[in-house]
């Protein structure tokens, strides 16, 4: 990631490890395993794939008004051993920021994703939503999400999910951010754990 004043730049490639049926789907947060249900099971693993994404900031926060930022991302099939769709999705979405208090400060984003169908299933288009609060003091930290997205599925409720996490002190200035998933509706993603360096 880069920043030159109001522009961001960003480019992630995961790393994943997957067991079941289906490959990775979606651009904008935690991408979403789609696939037949009954399908063959087998586990996979390397770095899936890549997105590229930029972001502008059209409203600098003020005493009342919230820091507004449009960004755009794009999930490009770079993923290889079965763990990606071998499409390319699309998002765009706006995010805020606000702090409420010392080292208290709460966001959020409304967005939509474009997702390319692979050959074996068609999937829905939809709407991203989230919204958080972040507790800052010296280099520890921690928080929780609530994210919300549209199924990719015809007839599949939407999920709902909580995603707490814990920011650590790291070397050098950077710090570690440990994050799991806490499932709200039947099929949301039943639990996920992960690690992010932020630089």
């Amino acid at each position: 990631m880069a920043q030159f004043d109001r522009l961001r730049l960003q480019v992630t490639v995961p790393y994943v490890d997957i067991e079941g049926p289906g490959t990775l789907s979606g651009a904008l947060g935690t991408r979403t395993i789609v696939g037949q249900a009954g399908g063959p099971t087998s586990r996979r693993s390397g770095l899936g794939d890549a997105s590229v994404g930029a972001a502008l900031i059209i409203l600098r926060e003020g005493r009342i008004l919230p820091r507004l930022e449009l960004a755009g991302v794009v999930k490009v099939p770079t993923a290889a051993n079965g763990l990606g769709t071998g499409q390319t999705d699309y998002g765009v979405q706006v995010t805020f920021y606000r702090p409420l208090l010392t080292g208290v400060k709460t966001f959020g984003s409304l967005g939509y994703q474009r997702i390319g169908d692979p050959n074996t299933i068609r999937l829905h288009d939809g709407e991203r939503a989230t919204f958080g609060l972040d507790f800052n003091y010296s280099n520890w930290g921690g928080g929780a999400l609530l994210d919300y997205e549209k199924s990719f599925f015809p007839g599949v409720p939407n999920s709902f999910t909580v995603d707490p996490y814990v920011t650590l002190p790291f070397l050098f200035g950077s710090s570690l951010q440990v994050y799991t998933t806490i499932a709200l509706t039947r099929l949301s993603p039943n639990h996920e754990v992960g690690v992010r360096l932020v630089l």
